[in-house]
This record gives structure tokens, C-alpha cells and sequence, in this order.
């Protein structure tokens, strides 16, 4: 099994993600999880998703966002490098995994 690293920030993730050795190890963990057959895999960060076979489902829904909370989230993606929705799903899925444990 391959070690999970800890990173403090979510630039920091991005940044490792990006690296040879952060592509490395989850192409290492995919091919590990795909000959043992597993439906998921952890690896670090959110990129379990990627290991699983069946597509997770989701659900469309229309959400009225304060404008400046709009436009903050928009900042803090484009600082990520990724879109701001994309930056959303990812704050709700780590509030929701936050309050349920």
C-alpha cells in the first residue's frame, strides 16, 4: 500500500496533483485498485472518485447564492486553477463529510 501524503492547504493538494510524483502515485493506486477489482480506492485528497466504476450519481438543483459569496468563490477558484462550481461541490462535499462525522 502506498502512503497517503498530508498536505495543509488545498493549493498545496493542486500543487502535488500537478507534480510527477502526485501523478505518480495515483496512477499507482488506480492500477492497484483496478487488479484487485475494488469499486473505490482512498488516495489522497478527492480523487477517489476517479477509481470508481459505477458513476457517482448527481442531481441537478438551482441554488440562490448571495453575490458577493458568488464572487468570493469565483476568487478562490481561479486562484485554485479550477472552476468556481467545481470549487462549490468540493466545499459542500467537505462541510457535509465535516457535520457527519
Amino acid at each position: 500500500m502506498i502512503s497517503k501524503p498530508n498536505f495543509k492547504s488545498d493549493e498545496e493538494f493542486a500543487q502535488w496533483v500537478e507534480s510527477a510524483e502526485g501523478r505518480e502515485l495515483i496512477h499507482k493506486q488506480y492500477d492497484e485498485a483496478k487488479n484487485q477489482g475494488a469499486l473505490r480506492r482512498e488516495v489522497p485528497g478527492n480523487v477517489a472518485v476517479i477509481l470508481s466504476r459505477k458513476p457517482q450519481s448527481a442531481v441537478s438543483i438551482h441554488l440562490r447564492v448571495p453575490a458577493n459569496d458568488l464572487e468570493k468563490a469565483r476568487l478562490i477558484a481561479e486562484q485554485k486553477g479550477i472552476g468556481y462550481q467545481t470549487w462549490l461541490k468540493m466545499a459542500i462535499h467537505e462541510a457535509v463529510e465535516r457535520e457527519t462525522r
